[in-house]
């Protein structure tokens, strides 16, 4: 179970506890069986800690983080948009090739 407790996150199993300032901690792994509070979620994220979702077999199945605009989140548009505008281009330079290759089939006939 993960917990907030004052401003720090109380990471607590069946016979440990510790308790961790978000200064230390880069990211929060959350497998399929973990527990997170609410509060802690919000700790993380006003700290700008990623939180990543595993399933059962431990591969990634979900990211959380600040959405503020910092570096991380800037970055992670840019190429969102670098990859749409990508997309744009290709299908852009398909219509023209098609409409020249349509063109010359015209002048053919």
């Amino acid at each position: 179970m993960i917990k907030q407790k004052d401003e720090c996150f109380l990471f607590k199993n069946q016979d440990k506890k510790l308790d961790l300032s978000p200064m230390k901690v880069e990211s929060i792994i959350i497998s399929n069986k973990a527990m997170i509070s609410t509060q802690a979620i919000s700790l993380a994220l006003e700290n700008n800690i990623d939180l990543v979702f595993l399933d059962r077999y431990g591969f990634p199945i979900g990211r959380v983080w600040f959405s503020k605009m910092g570096s991380t989140a800037l970055i992670r548009r840019k190429q969102l948009d670098a990859r749409i505008e990508t997309k744009f281009l290709i299908q852009y330079q398909t219509m023209i090739s098609l409409f020249a290759l349509f063109q010359i089939l015209i002048q053919r006939s």
